[in-house]
């Protein structure tokens, strides 16, 4: 019986934060949308660590802020994020965290095409903010 409600009581301390971890983290792919919407190129950037790596899509590797912002400025020229949809969170620790997420963006140009992608990120608690340390991503179709 003892072992029962101990059960009980671990699962909701971890429940609820799990559920609480998966809130944080869409509340920051909101504000990477919001900030990639318009713009803010030090918005984004902030989101990152210092010694970041982005693996794009069909697409060169990129380390550390100034390559990550060349990245992000020439692709806002080519799509718009419309969403960021954090899928799960699984913490790594007291200052890790592994985050799924899914994406809907839309191609720029003459003849615009909604896309659909996923991917991943690994980030790290600096201070009082999360910063990714490695994020991920491809899209669903094999467009341009």
């Amino acid at each position: 019986m003892r072992k029962n409600a101990l059960v009980v009581a671990f699962c909701l301390l971890v429940l609820p934060a799990s559920a609480q971890d998966k809130a944080e983290f869409q509340k920051i792919a909101d504000h990477f949308v919001e900030a990639y919407a318009k713009g803010d190129l030090n918005a984004v950037l902030k989101l990152y660590a210092e010694d970041a790596s982005i693996l794009p899509p069909q697409a060169p590797m990129a380390k550390g802020q100034s390559s990550i912002a060349g990245f992000w400025k020439d692709e806002a020229q080519r799509a718009e994020l419309k969403q960021v949809t954090v899928v799960d969170v699984q913490q790594l620790g007291n200052d890790r965290a592994h985050v799924i997420f899914t994406t809907v963006g839309r191609t720029k140009g003459q003849s615009p095409q909604e896309f659909q992608g996923k991917g991943t990120a690994l980030v790290q608690k600096a201070g009082n903010e999360w910063k990714m340390l490695v994020h991920v991503w491809n899209r669903n179709d094999r467009g341009p």
